[in-house]
Protein backbone atom coordinates (compact mmCIF):
# COMPACT_ATOMS: atom_id res chain seq x y z
CA UNK A 1 0.00 0.00 0.00
CA UNK A 2 2.85 2.33 0.95
CA UNK A 3 4.66 1.51 -2.27
CA UNK A 4 1.52 2.34 -4.25
CA UNK A 5 1.20 5.70 -2.50
CA UNK A 6 4.87 6.51 -3.20
CA UNK A 7 4.44 5.66 -6.87
CA UNK A 8 1.32 7.78 -7.11
CA UNK A 9 3.12 10.66 -5.45
CA UNK A 10 6.00 10.35 -7.89
CA UNK A 11 3.61 10.32 -10.86
CA UNK A 12 1.81 13.38 -9.50
CA UNK A 13 5.10 15.23 -8.92
CA UNK A 14 6.33 14.37 -12.40
CA UNK A 15 3.05 15.54 -13.90
CA UNK A 16 3.35 18.86 -12.08
CA UNK A 17 6.96 19.34 -13.22
CA UNK A 18 6.05 18.63 -16.84
CA UNK A 19 3.04 20.92 -16.63
CA UNK A 20 5.15 23.75 -15.22
CA UNK A 21 7.80 23.21 -17.87
CA UNK A 22 5.15 23.27 -20.56
CA UNK A 23 3.67 26.44 -19.15
CA UNK A 24 7.10 28.01 -18.99
CA UNK A 25 7.78 27.04 -22.58
CA UNK A 26 4.42 28.40 -23.68
CA UNK A 27 5.14 31.60 -21.79
CA UNK A 28 8.41 32.15 -23.69
CA UNK A 29 6.78 31.35 -27.01
CA UNK A 30 3.91 33.67 -26.23
CA UNK A 31 6.34 36.52 -25.47
CA UNK A 32 7.91 36.19 -28.91
CA UNK A 33 4.63 35.58 -30.70
CA UNK A 34 2.97 38.55 -29.01
CA UNK A 35 4.82 40.95 -31.31
CA UNK A 36 2.89 41.36 -34.57
CA UNK A 37 5.08 40.68 -37.62
CA UNK A 38 6.21 43.79 -39.46
CA UNK A 39 8.25 44.27 -42.63
CA UNK A 40 10.23 47.49 -42.89
CA UNK A 41 11.32 48.85 -46.27
CA UNK A 42 14.96 49.97 -46.07
CA UNK A 43 16.34 52.34 -48.72
CA UNK A 44 20.04 52.73 -49.56
CA UNK A 45 21.84 54.24 -52.55
CA UNK A 46 24.72 51.75 -52.32
CA UNK A 47 24.72 48.30 -53.95
CA UNK A 48 24.36 44.93 -52.23
CA UNK A 49 28.16 44.75 -52.23
CA UNK A 50 28.53 47.71 -49.91
CA UNK A 51 29.07 48.78 -46.31
CA UNK A 52 25.46 50.04 -46.13
CA UNK A 53 24.08 46.66 -47.11
CA UNK A 54 26.39 44.79 -44.74
CA UNK A 55 25.39 47.04 -41.82
CA UNK A 56 21.71 46.39 -42.51
CA UNK A 57 22.16 42.61 -42.73
CA UNK A 58 24.07 42.78 -39.44
CA UNK A 59 21.16 44.76 -37.97
CA UNK A 60 18.76 42.03 -39.13
CA UNK A 61 20.91 39.35 -37.48
CA UNK A 62 21.00 41.30 -34.21
CA UNK A 63 17.25 41.98 -34.27
CA UNK A 64 16.62 38.25 -34.70
CA UNK A 65 18.30 37.66 -31.34
CA UNK A 66 15.52 39.55 -29.58
CA UNK A 67 12.44 39.07 -31.77
CA UNK A 68 11.34 37.05 -34.79
CA UNK A 69 8.77 39.66 -35.77
CA UNK A 70 10.86 42.26 -37.67
CA UNK A 71 11.92 41.78 -41.28
CA UNK A 72 14.11 44.33 -43.07
CA UNK A 73 13.30 44.54 -46.79
CA UNK A 74 16.52 46.10 -48.14
CA UNK A 75 16.10 48.04 -51.39
CA UNK A 76 19.66 48.66 -52.59
CA UNK A 77 21.27 50.53 -55.45
CA UNK A 78 19.04 53.59 -55.33
CA UNK A 79 15.98 51.82 -56.74
CA UNK A 80 13.81 53.99 -54.48
CA UNK A 81 15.55 57.19 -55.52
CA UNK A 82 18.32 59.26 -54.02
CA UNK A 83 18.95 60.43 -50.48
CA UNK A 84 16.64 63.43 -50.80
CA UNK A 85 13.80 61.09 -51.79
CA UNK A 86 14.61 58.84 -48.82
CA UNK A 87 14.34 61.75 -46.40
CA UNK A 88 11.04 62.81 -47.96
CA UNK A 89 9.87 59.19 -47.81
CA UNK A 90 10.60 58.92 -44.09
CA UNK A 91 8.87 62.22 -43.42
CA UNK A 92 5.81 60.99 -45.33
CA UNK A 93 5.99 57.47 -43.90
CA UNK A 94 6.32 55.82 -47.34
CA UNK A 95 9.84 54.56 -46.59
CA UNK A 96 10.54 52.96 -43.21
CA UNK A 97 14.33 52.87 -42.76
CA UNK A 98 17.19 54.67 -44.51
CA UNK A 99 20.94 55.11 -44.35
CA UNK A 100 21.98 58.55 -45.59
CA UNK A 101 24.87 60.98 -45.37
CA UNK A 102 24.48 64.09 -43.26
CA UNK A 103 24.65 66.58 -46.13
CA UNK A 104 21.01 66.36 -47.28
CA UNK A 105 19.83 66.33 -43.66
CA UNK A 106 21.28 69.80 -43.08
CA UNK A 107 18.20 71.31 -44.70
CA UNK A 108 16.17 69.86 -41.82
CA UNK A 109 18.66 70.29 -38.99
CA UNK A 110 21.37 72.92 -39.44
CA UNK A 111 23.81 71.17 -37.09
CA UNK A 112 23.99 68.19 -39.51
CA UNK A 113 26.24 70.42 -41.58
CA UNK A 114 28.93 70.07 -38.91
CA UNK A 115 29.47 66.45 -39.97
CA UNK A 116 30.48 67.47 -43.50
CA UNK A 117 33.22 69.98 -42.70
CA UNK A 118 36.66 68.77 -43.89
CA UNK A 119 39.34 68.04 -41.31
CA UNK A 120 37.06 68.57 -38.30
CA UNK A 121 36.07 65.16 -36.89
CA UNK A 122 39.01 62.78 -36.49
CA UNK A 123 37.55 59.29 -36.16
CA UNK A 124 34.62 57.21 -34.95
CA UNK A 125 35.36 57.73 -31.24
CA UNK A 126 35.41 61.48 -31.80
CA UNK A 127 32.20 61.19 -33.80
CA UNK A 128 30.40 59.38 -30.98
CA UNK A 129 31.41 62.08 -28.50
CA UNK A 130 29.86 64.69 -30.77
CA UNK A 131 26.75 62.57 -31.40
CA UNK A 132 26.26 62.04 -27.66
CA UNK A 133 26.66 65.75 -26.90
CA UNK A 134 24.08 68.54 -27.03
CA UNK A 135 24.89 68.84 -30.75
CA UNK A 136 23.59 65.34 -31.43
CA UNK A 137 20.62 65.89 -29.13
CA UNK A 138 19.62 69.01 -31.07
CA UNK A 139 19.83 67.10 -34.37
CA UNK A 140 17.70 64.24 -33.07
CA UNK A 141 15.08 66.69 -31.80
CA UNK A 142 14.98 68.56 -35.12
CA UNK A 143 14.56 65.35 -37.11
CA UNK A 144 11.88 64.02 -34.80
CA UNK A 145 9.79 67.13 -35.49
CA UNK A 146 9.56 66.18 -39.18
CA UNK A 147 8.86 62.49 -38.61
CA UNK A 148 12.38 61.00 -38.56
CA UNK A 149 13.63 58.94 -35.61
CA UNK A 150 17.43 58.69 -35.62
CA UNK A 151 18.63 55.22 -34.62
CA UNK A 152 22.34 56.00 -34.66
CA UNK A 153 25.46 56.86 -36.64
CA UNK A 154 27.66 54.48 -38.61
CA UNK A 155 31.25 54.62 -39.83
CA UNK A 156 31.43 55.09 -43.59
CA UNK A 157 35.18 55.70 -43.76
CA UNK A 158 37.31 58.66 -44.81
CA UNK A 159 36.44 60.35 -48.06
CA UNK A 160 39.16 60.31 -50.73
CA UNK A 161 39.54 62.09 -54.06
CA UNK A 162 39.70 60.52 -57.54
CA UNK A 163 40.09 62.18 -60.93
CA UNK A 164 41.29 61.70 -64.50
CA UNK A 165 43.61 64.72 -64.74
CA UNK A 166 46.55 64.25 -62.34
CA UNK A 167 47.52 63.02 -58.87
CA UNK A 168 46.48 65.42 -56.10
CA UNK A 169 49.35 66.14 -53.70
CA UNK A 170 48.45 69.64 -52.49
CA UNK A 171 45.38 71.88 -52.90
CA UNK A 172 47.13 73.58 -55.83
CA UNK A 173 46.72 70.35 -57.82
CA UNK A 174 42.93 70.68 -57.63
CA UNK A 175 42.91 73.87 -59.70
CA UNK A 176 40.59 73.54 -62.69
CA UNK A 177 39.41 70.00 -61.89
CA UNK A 178 35.63 69.60 -62.21
CA UNK A 179 34.73 67.54 -59.17
CA UNK A 180 31.39 66.05 -58.21
CA UNK A 181 30.51 66.83 -54.60
CA UNK A 182 27.47 66.25 -52.39
CA UNK A 183 24.48 68.59 -52.64
CA UNK A 184 25.52 70.95 -49.86
CA UNK A 185 26.55 74.60 -49.51
CA UNK A 186 29.31 73.52 -47.11
CA UNK A 187 30.68 70.97 -49.56
CA UNK A 188 30.64 73.48 -52.39
CA UNK A 189 32.38 76.10 -50.22
CA UNK A 190 34.91 73.52 -49.01
CA UNK A 191 36.01 72.47 -52.47
CA UNK A 192 36.06 76.01 -53.79
CA UNK A 193 38.29 76.90 -50.83
CA UNK A 194 40.58 73.98 -51.67
CA UNK A 195 40.77 75.04 -55.33
CA UNK A 196 38.54 72.61 -57.26
CA UNK A 197 35.50 73.39 -59.43
CA UNK A 198 32.66 71.61 -57.58
CA UNK A 199 29.53 70.28 -59.29
CA UNK A 200 26.64 68.68 -57.41
CA UNK A 201 24.71 65.63 -58.60
CA UNK A 202 23.14 62.48 -57.17
CA UNK A 203 25.60 59.66 -56.58
CA UNK A 204 23.56 57.44 -58.91
CA UNK A 205 24.50 59.76 -61.81
CA UNK A 206 28.22 59.98 -61.13
CA UNK A 207 29.47 56.89 -63.01
CA UNK A 208 28.02 57.94 -66.35
CA UNK A 209 29.18 61.54 -65.81
CA UNK A 210 32.74 60.34 -65.22
CA UNK A 211 32.52 57.99 -68.18
CA UNK A 212 31.39 60.72 -70.56
CA UNK A 213 33.74 63.37 -69.17
CA UNK A 214 30.96 65.62 -67.91
CA UNK A 215 32.95 65.69 -64.67
CA UNK A 216 36.61 64.81 -64.15
CA UNK A 217 36.58 63.55 -60.59
CA UNK A 218 34.62 62.82 -57.45
CA UNK A 219 35.17 62.28 -53.74
CA UNK A 220 33.95 59.33 -51.70
CA UNK A 221 35.15 56.70 -49.23
CA UNK A 222 37.08 53.81 -50.78
CA UNK A 223 34.22 51.37 -50.17
CA UNK A 224 31.79 53.63 -52.04
CA UNK A 225 34.24 54.16 -54.89
CA UNK A 226 34.34 50.39 -55.39
CA UNK A 227 30.66 49.60 -54.84
CA UNK A 228 29.77 52.24 -57.44
CA UNK A 229 32.49 51.16 -59.88
CA UNK A 230 34.09 54.61 -60.03
CA UNK A 231 37.57 53.05 -60.12
CA UNK A 232 36.69 51.66 -63.52
CA UNK A 233 36.49 55.16 -65.01
CA UNK A 234 39.17 57.01 -62.98
CA UNK A 235 42.97 57.15 -63.28
CA UNK A 236 44.07 58.61 -59.95
CA UNK A 237 43.13 58.07 -56.31
CA UNK A 238 44.58 60.58 -53.86
CA UNK A 239 44.30 59.71 -50.18
CA UNK A 240 43.18 63.13 -49.03
CA UNK A 241 41.29 61.76 -45.98
CA UNK A 242 39.58 65.13 -46.10
CA UNK A 243 36.42 64.07 -44.29
CA UNK A 244 35.64 61.36 -41.78
CA UNK A 245 32.32 60.37 -43.28
CA UNK A 246 29.65 59.21 -40.84
CA UNK A 247 26.21 58.28 -42.07
CA UNK A 248 22.92 58.15 -40.20
CA UNK A 249 20.56 55.23 -39.93
CA UNK A 250 17.01 56.30 -39.17
CA UNK A 251 13.46 55.00 -39.08
CA UNK A 252 10.30 56.94 -39.82
CA UNK A 253 8.20 57.97 -36.83
CA UNK A 254 5.28 56.30 -38.62
CA UNK A 255 7.06 52.93 -38.55
CA UNK A 256 8.56 53.49 -35.09
CA UNK A 257 5.15 54.17 -33.59
CA UNK A 258 3.83 50.90 -35.03
CA UNK A 259 6.42 48.90 -33.08
CA UNK A 260 5.66 47.35 -29.72
CA UNK A 261 7.81 48.25 -26.72
CA UNK A 262 9.57 44.91 -27.11
CA UNK A 263 10.35 45.61 -30.78
CA UNK A 264 11.66 49.08 -29.95
CA UNK A 265 13.88 47.57 -27.28
CA UNK A 266 15.12 45.03 -29.84
CA UNK A 267 16.17 47.91 -32.10
CA UNK A 268 17.95 49.66 -29.24
CA UNK A 269 19.86 46.51 -28.27
CA UNK A 270 20.67 45.67 -31.89
CA UNK A 271 21.99 49.16 -32.62
CA UNK A 272 24.26 49.01 -29.57
CA UNK A 273 26.15 46.32 -31.50
CA UNK A 274 25.71 47.58 -35.06
CA UNK A 275 27.10 51.07 -34.42
CA UNK A 276 30.57 50.15 -33.07
CA UNK A 277 30.73 47.11 -35.37
CA UNK A 278 30.38 49.44 -38.37
CA UNK A 279 34.02 50.44 -37.76
CA UNK A 280 35.12 46.84 -38.37
CA UNK A 281 32.86 46.50 -41.42
CA UNK A 282 34.20 49.72 -42.91
CA UNK A 283 37.84 48.76 -42.30
CA UNK A 284 37.27 45.40 -44.01
CA UNK A 285 35.67 46.97 -47.06
CA UNK A 286 38.31 49.70 -47.25
CA UNK A 287 41.18 47.20 -47.26
CA UNK A 288 39.58 45.01 -49.91
CA UNK A 289 38.55 48.10 -51.88
CA UNK A 290 42.09 49.42 -52.07
CA UNK A 291 43.24 46.08 -53.45
CA UNK A 292 40.48 46.18 -56.07
CA UNK A 293 41.42 49.74 -57.06
CA UNK A 294 45.10 48.85 -57.37
CA UNK A 295 44.25 45.80 -59.48
CA UNK A 296 42.28 48.07 -61.83
CA UNK A 297 45.45 50.04 -62.54
CA UNK A 298 44.45 53.21 -60.68
CA UNK A 299 47.46 55.20 -59.45
CA UNK A 300 47.26 55.78 -55.68
CA UNK A 301 49.16 58.48 -53.82
CA UNK A 302 49.38 60.00 -50.34
CA UNK A 303 48.99 63.75 -49.99
CA UNK A 304 50.56 66.60 -48.05
CA UNK A 305 47.84 66.65 -45.38
CA UNK A 306 49.27 69.71 -43.62
CA UNK A 307 48.78 71.81 -46.75
CA UNK A 308 45.10 70.80 -46.93
CA UNK A 309 44.50 71.54 -43.25
CA UNK A 310 46.14 74.94 -43.66
CA UNK A 311 44.07 75.73 -46.77
CA UNK A 312 40.77 74.91 -45.03
CA UNK A 313 41.41 77.10 -41.94
CA UNK A 314 39.70 80.24 -43.31
CA UNK A 315 36.52 78.23 -43.91
CA UNK A 316 36.74 76.75 -40.40
CA UNK A 317 36.91 80.26 -38.95
CA UNK A 318 33.95 81.40 -41.03
CA UNK A 319 31.80 78.36 -40.18
CA UNK A 320 32.70 78.56 -36.50
CA UNK A 321 31.01 81.97 -36.41
CA UNK A 322 27.98 80.69 -38.33
CA UNK A 323 27.62 77.78 -35.91
CA UNK A 324 28.10 79.92 -32.78
CA UNK A 325 31.42 78.36 -31.80
CA UNK A 326 30.37 74.74 -32.43
CA UNK A 327 33.58 73.94 -34.32
CA UNK A 328 35.61 74.94 -31.28
CA UNK A 329 33.40 72.71 -29.12
CA UNK A 330 33.92 69.75 -31.47
CA UNK A 331 37.68 70.28 -31.56
CA UNK A 332 37.62 70.36 -27.76
CA UNK A 333 36.06 66.88 -27.67
CA UNK A 334 39.08 65.21 -29.26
Amino acid sequence: MKAWKKAAALVLALTLVLSLAACGGQSNQTTKASDPPITLTCAITMSEDSVYYKDLTTLQTELNKYTDSITLDIQAGGVLGGETEYIEGLEAGTIDVMIVSFSPLAATSKKCGLFEIPYLIDDYDHLQKVWDSEIGEEIRTDLDKVGIHALGVLDFGYRQTTNNVRPINTPADLKGIVLRVMQSPIQIASWETLGATPVTMAVTEVFSALQTGTIQGQENPVNAICSNGFHEVQKYLSMTNHLFAPVMIAISNTAWNKLTDNQKEAFTKAMSFVQPNSVNVCAEYTDSGLETIKAAGVQINEVDRASFEEAIKPLHDQLNQQYDGALDKIKGMK
